[in-house]
């Protein structure tokens, strides 16, 4: 994002409707005006896109829209973008949701709505016109040169006419208004000292960026301008911490840690940064055991506070990351960009610091991570320790192998089949490491399927195969074949080698959808409810879901099983476990909806059912 005379940053919270898993808006852009209850063709609309970039936790719907769930919007902002605009003062406001697919609504189970399945997509219609969601700005959002003016948008979605057949439309109704920005928004601000002068052309901008603390998420990022920069950032009303970097512009890198933004507040942090000359780093990421190059492997290149010089190999809690890229599907890294956004992997300072040392952490799903110093170089290719190349910053990862065996209680119609995935935790956490690279399929005319997954080397994990159930033609986020556990694998102690745990996972039963609801007495921003099945822990809410006074409900589809739900505080189990029998519905006659067949090709599991959970 180039300089501009100002700019303006969009940020959401929602009101969803009750009974919903998830309450999905696919957001195109958001529109400008100078005049109050401007038309809709008038010409001096602004409009302001999607951020390159989106914030996290957020998923991109297609190309040019983002999807925001509502039910995660009750508690807390989530920025949509910041943006350059003409200075000016803007009275009215537009959020332009997707004409085609404006979203989509996911039931819990609801017995009293008779016909309805749960748990299954159903898409959003809206009212004639409702597509662009306007509002007056009170009082006018001022816009000046070179300072950052901040428009919360409140989004309430209501249903008006609730879908007829299974999977098919919801008529709702979405309003919008302005929300006090103070009440959910911090500011960080202050200066960038820069010395020397930079030489290169088509330079990355000189950036602060933040990051949410210990994580390679960035939230948001704004140009230094005039040596001065002013950031707005989601923040809970006990503080939100972040670590900010400075990069870019032909210039080393500075750093902070844990800087505590609060609402309403100001927070003050000041870097300095100097002229370096800079390269790249580059290289090829493998499978030890296959030389094959891995695909997806993410590298985070970490750099300490100036104050602080270190090196960040030795010392990652020190240091913050400073860029992020993924391998291609040859292993190749960086991934390439375009001449208005040039990857950060290829402008990295050669010249740091005395005393600094970049440390570059390379993963990937079923490896064992690696952490090695890292120094860019002039020709692009850089140098890391125990690289396999002398001219390239190259590594290859350690894995090993679980191989057991995927079958299915249920029928499978002649010409169908049925994918499922295996996941791998490490035992007796959510701390998911790895899953199959592809689903594993079982045809019909079979029960059965091998299955070969990458582990890290000398873990000891947590398995889970879900099945993944299309509904009416369409993909089913949620299965309605039973969750399979086994838990406390012992994987090979050594590279290359395989564990072999044959069918110890179950077969997958054809079993329906189902929903657990509940509430929760008194949560905070970092109260979760963690779902698990004999001891293996599957899923839970999020973090921030939660809120004494806003929100104290949760939700969870799940097949009919039976399960065990625990209250956390941050990350910590609080009280006692609650058991749940998710009861299992009577089996209808065919046609059947789903691929999830019962024993024959005469049945299959019949409407979702629910289940209330006692207050935590």
């Amino acid at each position: 994002m180039v300089p501009t005379p100002g700019n303006v940053e969009i940020a959401f919270i929602g009101q969803p409707p009750p009974g919903f898993r998830n309450v999905l808006l696919n957001i195109s852009t958001v529109r400008l005006n100078p005049t109050a209850n401007a038309s809709i063709n008038n010409k001096h609309w602004v409009t302001i896109p999607v951020a390159i970039n989106a914030a996290s936790g957020l998923t991109v719907a297609k190309p040019g829209d983002l999807q925001v769930d509502l039910n995660n919007l009750q508690t807390g902002a989530t920025l949509f973008n910041t943006y350059g605009v003409p200075v000016n003062v803007y009275n009215e406001a537009q959020v332009v949701v997707d004409v085609n697919v404006p979203g989509t609504l996911v039931p819990v189970c609801q017995p009293v709505i008779s016909g309805l399945e749960g748990c299954i997509n159903y898409p959003m219609t809206f009212a004639s016109a409702q597509e662009a969601i306007t509002f007056n700005i009170s009082g006018g959002l001022s816009v000046g040169r070179n300072t950052l003016s901040q428009l919360l948008i409140d989004l309430n979605l209501q249903v008006i006419s609730n879908a007829t057949t299974p999977g098919g439309p919801y008529g709702v109704s979405v309003t919008a208004s302005q929300a006090s920005a103070g009440s959910y928004l911090g500011d960080v601000t202050g200066t960038v000292k820069t010395s020397g002068t930079p030489s290169g052309i088509h330079l990355r901008p000189l950036t602060v960026s933040a990051e949410l603390a210990g994580t390679s998420t960035v939230v948001a990022s704004a140009n230094v301008v005039n040596g001065n920069y002013t950031l707005g950032l989601p923040a809970a009303a006990s503080g939100t911490a972040y670590d900010l970097f400075v990069s870019g512009g032909g210039f080393d890198y500075d750093a902070a840690h844990g800087v505590v933004v609060k609402p309403g507040q100001n927070t003050t942090a000041d870097f300095q940064v100097a002229a370096a000359i800079t390269g790249g780093i580059s290289g090829t990421i493998t499978d030890q055991c296959t030389g094959l190059g891995i695909q997806g492997a993410t590298l985070e290149l970490l750099a300490p506070p100036r104050s602080s010089p270190t090196d960040c190999s030795a010392n990652p809690q020190d240091c913050v990351v400073v860029a992020t890229t993924s391998t291609d599907n040859q292993g190749n890294y960086p991934l390439p960009g375009t001449r208005s956004l040039v990857p950060a992997f290829s402008q990295v300072p050669t010249q740091l610091p005395a005393g600094t040392t970049l440390g570059l952490q390379i993963s990937a799903t079923g490896y064992n991570s690696t952490l090695v110093q890292a120094q860019a170089s002039t020709t692009g290719g850089g140098q890391c320790a125990n690289s396999s190349s002398t001219t390239e910053c190259s590594e290859s990862l350690k894995t090993s192998y679980i191989t057991g065996i995927l079958s299915t209680t249920g029928y499978l119609p002649s010409g169908t089949s049925m994918q499922a995935q295996v996941f791998a935790e490490n035992t007796g956490t959510n701390d998911l490491v790895s899953a199959l690279t592809a689903p594993a399929v079982i045809r019909s005319g079979t029960s059965s399927v091998p299955f070969t997954l990458n582990v890290p080397v000398g873990g000891t994990f947590d398995l889970f195969a879900s099945a993944i159930d299309p509904y009416l033609g369409a993909p089913d986020p949620y299965p309605g074949h039973s969750i399979e556990v086994v838990s406390a694998v012992a994987g090979p102690a050594s590279a290359c080698t395989t564990t072999d745990i044959g069918s110890a996972i179950a077969p997958l039963n054809c079993v329906g959808h189902g929903s657990v609801t509940g509430s929760v007495s008194n949560p905070d921003l970092e109260t979760t409810i963690e779902v698990s099945k004999d001891n293996v822990q599957l899923f839970g809410t999020e973090p921030g879901l939660l809120d004494s006074g806003i929100n104290t409900n949760y939700s969870f589809c799940l097949p009919p099983d039976s399960y065990s739900l625990q209250r956390e505080e941050n990350g910590s189990p609080v009280g006692s476990s609650q058991a749940v029998v998710v009861a299992q519905p009577s089996p209808t006659s065919t046609p059947c909806p789903s691929t999830c067949f019962g024993s024959s090709s005469s049945s299959c599991p019949g409407e979702c059912t629910n289940q209330v959970l006692n207050p935590f």
